[in-house]
């Protein structure tokens, strides 16, 4: 209880924190939009809305939870009850009646997109109600057919998480390091509001040179409005004044950049652009 408790007030607070001047005070109502999850998704084993929006909890866990609410009439059950619903009536977001206007006078609440992330709080008060209803069963073998039920029930045929091997060790990025001196620019340029950008940051553990893009959602909104102008290609006036002289370019993006090749592995290719430096 004390850990459900925790997580949420922890939840909340976080609510409650607005980064002043950064990406993440400028979001708009459009992106809880886009990443709202409906009732079908809580079901659903596809991701239909993408996979922010996928917050599959099964049939038979929800109806222990709610059986665990039912045998525990105390404050332990009401705690862990409003520790579940709770998040999962934030997951609805913009399918939430009044929701905008929660979103929109709440403070801090409204430089969050993602409604979903509080569910793992959900999962925690679930997981706990349920394993109350099941202690209520006087045979030994419950817990162990419940926990095959569930398996059944939320089995491994969802398609939302593939695994997918890192490529560490990339020779285009290991060159960096010899590269001549300037500011690194992966291409195509990522907003920070673009999981793709989370590819660009797992490539700078291996390249640590300066860039004028990440995936950082709190860096400040003049990021933001730069990034937009580089796309979507950058023009080379614009990367002399930002001091950038190393291209990363995934795939076919080099938006016709003069440079000279450094090194290549796979479809990243790293080089040396012609352009003015501004240091």
């Amino acid at each position: 209880a004390l850990a459900t408790g925790g997580a949420i007030v922890a939840g909340l607070a976080v609510w409650w924190i607005s980064i002043r001047g950064s990406i993440g005070e400028a979001r708009s109502f459009n992106q809880v939009e886009r990443y709202s999850a409906e009732l079908g998704d809580f079901v659903s084993r596809d991701p239909r809305h993408g996979l922010e929006a996928f917050v599959l909890l099964g049939w038979l866990t929800p109806l222990l939870a709610i059986l665990g609410v039912a045998v525990r009439r105390d404050r332990l059950g009401l705690t862990l009850g409003l520790g579940a619903a709770i998040p999962c009536l934030v997951a609805l977001g913009a399918n939430l009646p009044g929701f905008r206007t929660f979103w929109r006078h709440t403070p801090g609440l409204h430089s969050t997109r993602v409604p979903e992330r509080l569910m793992p709080i959900a999962c925690l008060a679930i997981a706990a109600l349920a394993a109350f209803a099941v202690s209520r069963l006087h045979w030994r073998a419950a817990p162990s057919l419940a926990l095959l039920l569930v398996a059944l029930d939320l089995r491994l045929d969802v398609t939302a998480v593939r695994p997918t091997a890192a490529d560490e060790g990339n020779r285009a990025y290991a060159a960096v390091d010899a590269a001549p001196l300037g500011r690194l620019l992966e291409l195509p340029v990522r907003t920070p509001d673009r999981q793709e950008a989370s590819v660009y940051l797992y490539y700078a553990m291996q390249a640590q040179r300066q860039r004028p893009a990440g995936y950082s959602t709190v860096a400040p909104t003049e990021v933001l409005r730069v990034l937009h102008e580089l796309q979507p290609c950058p023009d080379v006036r614009d990367l002399g004044d930002l001091g950038v002289r190393l291209l990363a370019v995934h795939g076919r993006a080099r938006c016709g950049v003069p440079g000279r090749l450094l090194a290549r592995d796979g479809r990243i290719a790293l080089y040396e652009a012609y352009i003015p430096i501004a240091w």
